[in-house]
């Protein structure tokens, strides 16, 4: 059965379809996330065989298809439930199979939630060859990083996504292409991984090798990449984050979307690519999502998986407007990292999801409304969403290793995180850096190394980078540690006011650094 993940496309925008008239793509709406009514996603404990487990627990259920076997974990089925029972009757069906002394047959039993993608189509307004995110003040300030490192030939990262136009004149030289599939016999697994045909990746929603299918549409897919790696030098539209790459494309996203059953599969399909065939992929790039009630313990052990392995998952926050924690960027897993969305003038884009000072689930900030990147037909389009700003920082992962190929997956996210420059949109927990992605920066950050810089009086250093002194201090060590105050500020990192009308110290010079009114009142000029 088809799984059509509907993964929330990460771009809310409004704009204008090539084809005609005006159309508003509106932010996908917060509240109880869909499913699939007619199937449900079954862990079992191992040495448990699902086809005989399943009619045991739930009359006329049927495996559908394993989506992982594992002899030592046990095996993660699609059970395809009989008609007209419905999703909690299946869920309390098979939590009879659950024992809390862990002899039971069922580890879990969940919903298999249908995603979305965050929101894409064109942009009239912007004018052809506006890189912004790529060169503006608020951009990523590639520019600088291309200066250090161009070259992440060596480096792959995983689409996770619509599928991809590998054959796009902006793309096709970017994408990875398995050797013993492409030179192989149609039709036949050459290579033994259990997938037919994945000469540039696999199709999870249609079931087949050929990752990119017209009539699916598959724009969203290939926007995201052309960020991530589109060709550059070559005289012809747009230049991603890397310039040379290997972008592999899992697709699972369809017309309507798709569902978590395929999301998982794709991500275990580029872990055993890296397990197996040894590729460096230092990351996958994830613009979907399912909102704030759709938690899915098969995805984040997917994730865990990947990131065991040393891939990243880079996620966009989704497109809601809110800040309610929405997954699967919200999940607390060192390997995930969430990402809003930047206007070029630097402020938060109004639709992008954000955190709080008392929860700053988002980690960093990137640009994403009016980003122009390649779209199928051999063509441009400009799409904005958090979709958008997701395959920048992917991109930016791939810099990184590049740059220093024996950097871990955690010193790649901590180079990206601990180089964010402080934006006042992002700051007070909006992202827990405060932060925009600065990939030059990153660049600057080497693994294993405390950086070190020669800053201002007024400045302090930060992850090798200077940054201004808090508004009270005149000299700082750290964003909160002062050893000098402004004039009317005093104590504890300046925090305490001089100027209480009416309080009496014996010396003015205790609140004051300088004149003060009067010897007997704190309070300064």
């Amino acid at each position: 059965m088809r799984t059509a993940l509907l993964v929330a496309l990460a771009a809310a925008l409004v704009a204008v379809g090539r084809a005609g008239g005006p159309s508003v793509a509106r932010p996908r709406q917060a509240g109880q996330p869909q499913s699939s009514p007619t199937e449900v996603i079954v862990q079992f404990h191992p040495g448990f065989n699902p086809a005989t487990e399943i009619p045991a627990l739930m009359d006329g259920a049927k495996l559908s298809r394993k989506l992982r076997a594992s002899a030592t974990e046990g095996d993660l089925v699609l059970v395809e439930l009989p008609k007209g029972q419905s999703v909690a009757a299946a869920k309390g069906a098979f939590d009879k199979g659950r024992d809390p002394d862990g002899r039971g047959s069922v580890r879990y039993v969940e919903e298999n939630f249908k995603v979305s993608k965050m929101a894409t189509t064109n942009d009239p307004d912007l004018r052809s060859g506006a890189l912004w995110g790529m060169t503006g003040t608020f951009g990523i300030q590639a520019p600088a990083a291309w200066d250090s490192h161009t070259d992440c030939s060596n480096v792959y990262v995983g689409v996770v996504d619509e599928g991809v136009q590998y054959t796009h004149p902006d793309l096709a030289a970017n994408m990875w292409t398995n050797a013993a599939e492409a030179g192989g016999v149609p039709g036949a697994d050459d290579d033994g991984n259990g997938y037919v045909d994945d000469v540039h990746g696999y199709d999870f929603y249609n079931n087949k090798g050929d990752v990119f299918t017209p009539t699916d549409g598959d724009a969203h897919g290939t926007h995201v990449s052309g960020t991530i790696g589109g060709v550059a030098n070559n005289s012809i539209g747009v230049s991603g984050v890397c310039w040379s790459i290997k972008i592999i494309s899992a697709k699972f996203l369809g017309p309507n979307g798709g569902y978590i059953a395929g999301a998982v599969q794709a991500l275990d399909y580029l872990t055993q690519l890296k397990l197996r065939k040894g590729l460096n992929i230092v990351a996958s790039s994830n613009s979907w999502g399912c909102g704030s009630s759709c938690y899915s313990q098969s995805l984040f052990d997917a994730i865990s998986r990947a990131y065991n392995a040393g891939i990243l998952f880079i996620a966009a926050a989704g497109n809601e407007a809110t800040t309610a924690v929405s997954y699967p960027a919200g999940y607390k897993h060192p390997g995930v990292t969430g990402v809003a969305a930047l206007q070029s003038d630097g402020a938060l884009a109004s639709y992008s999801n954000r955190g709080t000072a008392s929860n700053p689930w988002v980690h960093i900030g990137a640009p994403g409304s009016g980003i122009k990147s390649t779209v199928p037909s051999n063509t441009y389009a400009t799409y904005s969403g958090t979709s958008m700003a997701c395959p920048h920082v992917s991109g930016a992962a791939a810099l990184y290793k590049a740059e220093y190929p024996a950097a871990t997956a955690d010193q790649v996210k901590a180079a990206i995180l601990r180089s964010a420059t402080p934006t006042a949109s992002l700051a007070n927990g909006i992202t827990s850096t405060g932060g925009r992605l600065n990939a030059a920066d990153m660049l600057r950050i080497v693994p294993g190394v405390a950086p070190t810089c020669s800053c201002a009086s007024n400045q302090y250093c930060a992850s090798g980078i200077c940054y201004s002194c808090p508004s009270t201090c005149t000299t700082c060590t750290s964003s909160t540690s002062c050893s000098s105050c402004v004039l009317g500020y005093r104590g504890a990192a300046c925090t305490i006011r001089c100027n209480p009308a009416g309080a009496l110290v014996s010396k003015c010079s205790t609140c004051c650094s300088g004149a003060c009114i009067s010897n007997k009142l704190k309070q300064c000029k």
